[in-house]
């Protein structure tokens, strides 16, 4: 019956101080830079290749900016990362694009654990590439989750609790 319990309420959160509640309640907070009109999912939702060659992907910063002063380029970890930059460069007056695909590092030819996804991901690179040519984009935040491409593996004791006292195997 306590179990029962437990588990219907959630996990009985009203026993946490309210301050860890809105902590724990932030990660599962998503920007609109996660949904489809400005991320591409491996399911095809969001821009397309052609969207993005030419230009069609969601703003950052200011937006009266003539630019765009840089281009946000990556996997979710750019996703996660664009409402900071965002709000950084709207401080600034600055001005920039963001084109990120989940799980496609921003890197040329790089071999992925699937052939589909290693080609899903070039067709993407190759379009992004073509937008910071065409748009003549000066600056270039490449963001993704590297030691997942570098050491295709996850870290160690990854999950809800990480030790970062325990190095990744780089075998």
């Amino acid at each position: 019956g306590a179990g029962a319990l437990v588990v219907m309420s959630g996990g009985a959160p009203g026993r946490l101080p309210a301050d860890v509640r809105a902590i724990y309640a932030a990660t599962y907070d998503r920007s609109h830079f996660y949904q489809a009109g400005c991320f591409s999912e491996s399911d095809h939702k969001g821009p397309s290749d052609a969207d993005v060659e030419s230009g069609r992907v969601c703003a950052l910063g200011d937006l009266s900016d003539l630019g765009p002063d840089f281009l946000v380029w990556g996997d979710s970890h750019a996703a996660a990362m664009a409402p900071a930059i965002d709000a950084a460069a709207a401080a600034g007056g600055f001005g920039g694009m963001f084109a990120a695909h989940a799980s496609c590092p921003p890197l040329n030819d790089i071999p992925l654990a699937t052939k589909g996804d290693t080609r899903r991901c070039a067709a993407f690179n190759d379009s992004v590439r073509d937008l910071i040519r065409e748009k003549h984009i000066p600056l270039v935040f490449m963001l993704a989750y590297w030691p997942k491409y570098v050491h295709q593996s996850e870290l160690p004791n990854q999950g809800d609790y990480f030790d970062a006292s325990i190095p990744p195997n780089l075998a």
